[in-house]
């Protein structure tokens, strides 16, 4: 494989219907908490592929909180698995994790004696030689490659259900003893300036195929083609939460070098290049550690001049009862 870099944008909207987000998301380690309103102003991030890289979109689904409490459990468990493993193979990878993310959720409904409560799950995974892409429910992945948009992802839903909204026959959160879960897995060559679309049924609910495809024709860059699609399924209802996720793959040799990658991640903390999710300097850990030195250089002035002011006084007192003597 060519040395490939990576650009993604990942928005997510409650809606306006909705009155919580229950979707969630995975990008090189970051993800939601289970309580969130989604991402308020996006997470654009240029980055390299060494050796892998990631992303996932969660739908969670179930009442009161078990729909982003299944997703957030989907994240959480990703991240500890793409962490701690060395993925020798992409697609058993793959497979595993979905396995293990689902016995994750199970646990967690077993132990507070839940049903219905699950996610769908839309994986990119880049590898070293292909890339690779994995689904389970209704949450789709896009390829946009010389100007054709293709869907590669599986819809696991029943066919001729009529319903407003069609059940799943494939999602994370089912029991072991009721179903073995298979998650649709593709293979893809990597491809310079290939641009791939991971999103909640928010948006494919809400704008058709031939529209994304329009958009995608535009040329606009990353964030644009991203915020223009949330957009659209806004405007035209948004009655469901709405996660988006677009990447772009570039043979370095033929697209931005390393030196404007740096220039370009203006959602990174720029102390330790963490994803934030605010137009802000330093993430969270890194800000309250600035904050902190900075109280503490604060405070070490401030008692240094309230030294020299009690000094300063004292010699003023000590010169005025000399006088007086």
């Amino acid at each position: 494989m060519a040395d490939f870099n990576m650009e993604y944008t990942a928005l997510c909207n409650t809606g306006k219907v909705r009155e919580k987000n229950q979707d969630n998301i995975w990008c090189d380690s970051f993800y939601l908490e289970s309580e969130n309103n989604g991402l308020e102003k996006g997470l654009t991030v240029v980055t390299g592929i060494a050796p892998t890289s990631a992303l996932c979109v969660f739908d969670g689904m179930g009442g009161e909180k078990q729909g982003e409490v299944a997703a957030y459990i989907a994240a959480k468990t990703f991240n500890n698995s793409y962490k701690n493993r060395e993925i020798d193979d992409p697609q058993a990878f793959l497979t595993e994790s979905c396995l293990e993310m689902n016995s994750k959720i199970c646990q967690y409904q077993q132990s507070n004696h839940i049903r219905n409560m699950g996610t769908t799950a839309a994986i990119l995974f880049c590898g070293i030689d292909e890339v690779y892409t994995c689904n389970l429910g209704d949450s789709r992945i896009y390829s946009f490659s010389e100007g054709e948009l293709k869907q590669l992802s599986q819809d696991h839903v029943h066919i001729g259900y009529n319903s407003k909204k069609t059940p799943l026959t494939q999602s994370l959160g089912i029991p072991e003893s009721e179903f073995i879960i298979e998650p649709f897995i593709s293979k893809n060559e990597y491809r310079h300036n290939d641009r791939y679309l991971l999103c909640s049924d928010g948006l494919t609910d809400m704008v058709s195929d031939e529209d994304i495809a329009g958009i995608f024709s535009k040329g606009l860059s990353v964030r644009e083609t991203a915020e223009t699609l949330m957009s659209m399924a806004l405007e035209n209802g948004g009655i469901d939460n709405t996660t988006i996720i677009i990447c772009e793959l570039r043979n370095a040799q033929l697209g931005a070098q390393s030196s404007e990658i740096k220039e370009d991640r203006d959602n990174t903390c720029s102390k330790c290049s963490k994803p934030i999710t605010e137009k802000v300097q330093f993430c969270n850990n890194c800000a309250d550690s600035k904050a902190k030195a900075e109280n503490k250089k604060r405070n070490k002035w401030l008692i240094a001049s309230s030294i020299a002011v009690v000094a300063a006084i004292a010699a003023i007192v000590i010169f005025i009862f000399a006088a007086y003597k």
